[in-house]
């Protein structure tokens, strides 16, 4: 898979099982993982403090430098239609 990915799983969730992680990040070695302690499956409801920190740092490492970003001329608020 040639995209940043990230599995963040909630270590008490009973969808994702601990082998199922480990299934994904074998077929995706790439991906970064986040194993939620005390958190069940919702782990926004569970803790969403370290959901946020964990996404927000994956996507300053992993997304936000991929690709060459560019802006059009849709993207001026002045532009007018």
């Amino acid at each position: 898979m040639a995209v940043p990915t990230l599995l963040i799983r909630g270590a008490q969730s009973d969808v994702v099982s601990a082998d199922g992680a480990r299934d994904l990040l074998e077929l995706i070695p790439t991906a970064r993982h986040i194993d939620v302690g005390g958190a069940g499956h919702m782990v926004s409801g569970d803790d969403n403090d370290l959901l946020s920190d964990g996404l927000l740092d994956f996507l300053d490492r992993e997304v936000a430098y991929t690709r060459k970003v560019t802006t059009t001329r849709y993207d001026s608020p002045h532009h007018a239609k």
